[in-house]
């Protein structure tokens, strides 16, 4: 779990925590659930925040590079290079 996350165990399951550094854990216990009751809702919202990241990084990777061309012009300009 060194990389975060998060999901539902059916049968025993072994688990290695820590080994990046330390780490939050809890466990609901045996038939029980964290939150009271369906997860279903926040595995829609983390996955829906999931894609919205990664049309983050796809606007960096276009607007990013243009403002620092755009900025390096200006700054030459007013440097007197040409």
């Amino acid at each position: 779990m060194a990389h975060g996350g998060f999901g539902r165990v059916s049968r025993p399951t072994l688990f290695l925590a820590g080994e990046a550094g330390p780490e939050d854990v809890a466990f609901s216990g045996a038939n029980k659930e964290f939150g009271g009751g369906d997860m279903s809702g926040l595995v829609s919202e983390v996955r829906r925040m999931q894609e919205e990241m990664k049309g983050l990084r796809r606007d960096f990777s276009f607007v990013v590079p243009a403002q620092i061309a755009k900025a390096t012009m200006v700054a030459l300009v007013k440097a007197g290079v040409r």
